[in-house]
């Protein structure tokens, strides 16, 4: 009879824990549309980081609260944006902009 106790008290444990996954998940793009894959992510206030994968897809699990993401990838400008964390996962889609550079003329 213990072991019965014991056994459901584990399961109904791990239930609780993953019904409550929550964090933020998304896709980051070019303006044009395209997927970035490897962008690069970090999350504040916590130090949350990662990166997309091959189709800018991210996923990163946060407890629930206020943050600010910043997007950083080769060739587009960074983008700072903020969301908040609630009960479950907060999609977030972000578009990346080309950056442009001119370079001086050689003398």
């Amino acid at each position: 009879m213990l072991r019965l106790f014991l056994a459901l008290l584990l399961l109904f444990s791990c239930l609780t824990v993953f019904s409550q996954a929550q964090g933020v998940r998304g896709t980051i793009k070019s303006n044009n549309g395209e997927p970035l894959p490897y962008a690069a992510l970090l999350i504040t206030p916590g130090n949350y980081s990662g990166i997309t994968n091959e189709q800018g897809r991210f996923e990163i699990k946060l407890p629930a609260g206020n943050y600010q993401i910043q997007v950083h990838f080769m060739g587009y400008q960074g983008v700072k944006k903020s969301f908040t964390v609630s009960t479950s996962f907060t999609q977030l889609d972000i578009q990346l902009d080309r950056q442009v550079f001119e370079l001086a003329e050689v003398k």
